[in-house]
C-alpha cells in the first residue's frame, strides 16, 4: 500500500496533530504493523527531495518526514534510486511503500 502525500499533508498541518486521537484506529493498526515505512524520494528534486553529495536524503520532505516519524514513533527507511522512472517502477512493484512528495513533471 502506498501512503499519500495528501495524508501526510494533513498530519503536518493539522493543528490536531498532537491530539492522541487524530488518527482513525485503522491507521493506527496499520501502523502498529508497518514500524518501518520505506521512502522513494526523488534523487533530484530540490528543494523537496535529493540525495545529497554524500547520498544523505535531504530536503523538505526530508524534515516532515523526521518530524513525523518522532511523532508517530515509526521509522522511515529511505531506499535509494538513480531517478524519477526508477521511484515509480519501485512503487508499482510495491518495493517501497511511500513517495514523499510530487514534483511536476520536467
Amino acid at each position: 500500500m502506498i501512503v499519500t502525500t495528501v495524508l501526510l499533508v494533513v498530519m503536518v498541518f493539522s493543528r490536531a496533530f498532537a491530539a492522541p486521537d487524530f488518527l482513525s484506529p485503522e491507521e493506527v493498526g496499520w501502523l502498529d504493523e508497518h514500524r518501518v515505512i520505506r521512502v522513494g524520494p526523488d534523487p533530484d528534486a530540490p528543494p523537496f527531495d535529493f540525495l545529497d553529495e554524500n547520498g544523505v536524503y535531504r530536503g523538505l520532505s526530508a524534515d516532515y518526514l523526521d518530524y513525523i516519524g518522532k511523532k508517530l514513533g515509526i521509522r522511515f527507511q529511505v531506499v535509494k534510486t538513480a531517478n524519477w522512472a526508477e521511484v515509480m517502477t519501485k512503487a508499482r512493484r510495491r518495493q517501497i511503500d511511500l513517495v514523499p512528495a510530487i514534483v511536476p513533471s520536467r
